[in-house]
C-alpha cells in the first residue's frame, strides 16, 4: 500500500517553530527573574548584634545620653534610632568582634551630627594588630547626620572591625548611629586585600599612618570575676537612705567612689581592696549619682553607677574602666 505523506503547509511548519520560540523565551525570562532575585537579595550584616566595645562612652550626666546609655552595642543593634557616643575628646574608637574570621569587602558608617572631621577604618584578625583600610574625612556639619558613608575594599579576612575618630568636627565627641559590615559568602575564596587608596592625610596635630601600616592597641586583662559592688538601703519619696555600700575587690585594686548631687559627702577617700564605704551611710536625694571605680594596672576594671530616683530603687549601670581613666567603656567580649 502506498502511503502519501503530504507536504506540510506553511502554517503547519510555523506552529512547532512558534512553540519552540515560546519555550526558549520562557526559559530566558525565568533565568532573568532568578538572576534579578539573586542580585536583589539583601546581604548579611556581619556586625549585627555582635559584641562591641569602645575606647570611651559619652558622659551620662550630660547631653542626650542623660537618660539612656550610649554604649557601643547601640551602634550595631539593628536600630537606626540608637547610637554610640564617645567622650568629648579626639582619638576615640568603636570596635566590633564578628565572632570569627569573616570575609569583608564593605563597611558602612552612619555618623550622627557629632561626626568625625577625620577618621580611620581598620580591620584585624587578632584584635591587636590592625591593618588600615581607609583614611577618611567629612565636612558640612549637620547634613552628615543620618547620611551613611560607604567604604569598599577588595575582600579580606577579618574578625575585628574598628572605626577610629581622629579629629572631631564639633565640640562634642564622636557619635555613630550604626555600623554595617558586609562581605562575600564566608568559605568562598577571597583575593588578597589590595592596599586601599587613602584619603588625603589629615592635617591635624594627629597624623594618620599611611595605608598598609599596622596599628597596635594594648592588651588588657579583665579584673577578677569575683569583683562585686553592693548597695543596700531604703527609698522613701525623693530620699534614698543608704545603709550599706560595699566593694569586694582584689587586694591590690584601687577603689574610688565619686558622689555628685544632693546629699553627697564633700569627699570619699580612695581605698585598697575590699571593704565598706562608711562615708556613704547617709541620705541621698533624687538625682544624686554615685559612681564606683575598681581598677588595677593593665586591666579592664569595674565601673558601677547608681542614679537615685524618686519612689523607686536607684538605676544601676555596670561597665568597665581602664586604670587612670574616669570614662567608663563597654566591657570587652
Amino acid at each position: 500500500m502506498e502511503i502519501l505523506i503530504p507536504n506540510p503547509t506553511s502554517a503547519a511548519l510555523a506552529r512547532p517553530r512558534t512553540g519552540i520560540l515560546l519555550v526558549a523565551l520562557a526559559l530566558i525570562w525565568s533565568t532573568i527573574v532568578v538572576e534579578l532575585a539573586s542580585a536583589q537579595a539583601p546581604r548579611e550584616d556581619k556586625a549585627l548584634g555582635r559584641a562591641a566595645l569602645a575606647s570611651s562612652v559619652e558622659d551620662q550626666r550630660g547631653g542626650t545620653c542623660r537618660d539612656r546609655i550610649c554604649t557601643p552595642d547601640k551602634a550595631n543593634d539593628g536600630s537606626g534610632d540608637t547610637r554610640w557616643g564617645s567622650a568629648f575628646t579626639d582619638n576615640q574608637f568603636w570596635q566590633v568582634d564578628l565572632g570569627g574570621a569573616r570575609l569583608v569587602d564593605e563597611i558602612v558608617v552612619d555618623w550622627q551630627t557629632a561626626y568625625a572631621a577625620e577618621y580611620q577604618i581598620s580591620t584585624s584578625l587578632d584584635g591587636t594588630n590592625f591593618a588600615l583600610v581607609e583614611n577618611g574625612s567629612l565636612s558640612g556639619g549637620a547634613p552628615n547626620n543620618h547620611k551613611p558613608v560607604r567604604t569598599t575594599m577588595a575582600a579580606r579576612s577579618a574578625r575585628y572591625v574598628r572605626v577610629t575618630g581622629i579629629k572631631r568636627a564639633t565640640q562634642w565627641g564622636f557619635s555613630i548611629w550604626s555600623v554595617n559590615v558586609f562581605g562575600p559568602r564566608d568559605g568562598s575564596s577571597a583575593p588578597a586585600a589590595a592596599a586601599p587608596s587613602p584619603a588625603p592625610a589629615p592635617a591635624a596635630v594627629v597624623q594618620a599612618p599611611p595605608a598598609g601600616t599596622t596599628v597596635s592597641s594594648p592588651a588588657l586583662r579583665p579584673i577578677a570575676a569575683s569583683t562585686r559592688v553592693r548597695l543596700a538601703g531604703k527609698v522613701v519619696g525623693s530620699k534614698t537612705r543608704i545603709r550599706l555600700l560595699s566593694v569586694r575587690a582584689p587586694g591590690k585594686a584601687t577603689v574610688r567612689v565619686r558622689c555628685t548631687g544632693p546629699g553627697c559627702p564633700a569627699k570619699v577617700p580612695v581605698r585598697r581592696g575590699s571593704g565598706r564605704v562608711r562615708e556613704l551611710r547617709r541620705v541621698l536625694r533624687s538625682g544624686a549619682v554615685l559612681e564606683v571605680f575598681v581598677t588595677r594596672p593593665k586591666t579592664y576594671g569595674k565601673y558601677t553607677r547608681f542614679k537615685m530616683r524618686r519612689g523607686t530603687a536607684p538605676q544601676r549601670v555596670d561597665l568597665c574602666v581602664v586604670d587612670g581613666s574616669d570614662t567608663p567603656v563597654a566591657c570587652p567580649g
